[in-house]
């Protein structure tokens, strides 16, 4: 973002708190916004998925995730003068949190982990006004959102349906499928889908298939626990 006309600033995580970068007449400078704190037997860890929006004010909003807490979190302010507050703490919500501000106010696109939900919101200076958009399964991540007139247009990524075989695009659109199956096949990448997801989503006997045999994945596609991409041991 640019503040003042001749400042640029980039949030960002490291080590486990929210930074801010800030280059004035060539020069860079940082400086920490949030170290955190210890939560629910978490050690402090916030700043992750951070989003930076400069208002027309010139007041500065970052929103981040704070992940010992599960909360969604939001700076506010300049540098070197910055207030925190919880914007949203019911559950493991605030990841990929995605800002905006349209006549005044300021709204916010994030994921509720827990729910595995899209949540879009308003900010009304004490509270988050918020409802659920979207609640598929798997959905709500690395959303990004803008304005058309008066009418709120949000992208998100869909967590289920992007590995079927089945799926068909339009003739102009790309072809997520097709596009993660090439790579698969070009670097000889296993791509793993989460077998609950595909379970949820097949229907007929193809639902009680076994794990290791799903026809509805595309070529390139196996299916797991997520567990296996986990430590062991």
């Amino acid at each position: 973002g640019i503040l003042h006309g001749n400042e640029a600033l980039v949030s960002y995580y490291s080590g486990g708190d929210l930074k801010v970068a800030v280059r004035t007449e060539g020069v860079w400078t940082s400086e920490t916004v949030d170290s955190g704190e210890e939560a629910e037997g978490n050690g402090a860890d916030v700043g992750q998925y951070s989003d930076l929006l400069i208002a027309a004010d010139n007041t500065v909003y970052i929103a981040y995730y704070d992940a010992a807490a599960g909360d969604l979190k939001v700076a506010h302010g300049i540098p070197g003068n910055w207030n925190l507050a919880i914007w949203a703490a019911e559950g493991n919500v605030g990841q990929w949190p995605a800002l905006s501000e349209e006549e005044g106010s300021i709204y916010v696109a994030y994921l509720d982990a827990g729910n595995k939900d899209l949540v879009f919101g308003r900010w009304t200076g004490t509270s988050l006004e918020s409802e659920v958009v979207d609640d598929a399964d798997f959905v709500g991540a690395d959303s990004a959102h803008s304005w058309v007139g008066d009418s709120a247009v949000i992208i998100y990524h869909d967590g289920v349906n992007n590995s079927t075989k089945l799926s068909e695009p339009q003739s102009d659109d790309r072809n997520l499928v097709q596009l993660w199956s090439a790579l698969a096949e070009e670097h000889g990448v296993e791509l793993i889908v989460c077998v609950a997801a595909a379970l949820r989503r097949e229907t007929g006997p193809g639902a009680q298939a076994c794990a290791a045999h799903h026809p509805q994945e595309a070529c390139g596609v196996g299916v797991a626990c997520l567990g296996v991409l986990g430590p062991t041991g």
